[in-house]
């Protein structure tokens, strides 16, 4: 605690971060992107959005072969000799530094 506040004050403002942190203010429905207002308009809202995150979406099988075939089937001896080393803890700690504070750890435990 700085010096001019006191504890009052202190817990006051962290409760209220915390409130504002999670709590839903406005979102829009991504199908009519009417705003949501009410708690089950949101949930339906939620609902919807995730729905659609997880549905699996066809694919052009065409298109994706051209894109495939831009990519070089081979690489140079300095990339395959760059990418055979061994990764260094000193790196690693480089990549944690850069990474953004207030994520959540992947699956490979770093935050992304």
């Amino acid at each position: 605690m700085e010096s001019n506040e006191n504890s009052s004050s202190y817990i006051k403002r962290t409760i209220d971060q915390r409130r504002e942190a999670r709590t839903l203010n406005m979102i829009k429905h991504p199908d009519t992107r009417n705003e949501c207002n009410d708690k089950d308009s949101k949930i339906g809202a939620a609902e919807t959005f995730y729905s659609k995150l997880y549905t699996e979406e066809r694919i052009d099988i065409n298109y994706l072969n051209v894109i495939l075939n831009h990519i070089n089937k081979s690489i140079f001896k300095d990339e395959t000799e760059k990418n055979s080393q061994g990764i260094y803890f000193e790196e690693i700690k480089q990549g944690v530094k850069r990474s953004p504070r207030k994520s959540s750890p992947g699956l490979d435990v770093f935050p992304h």
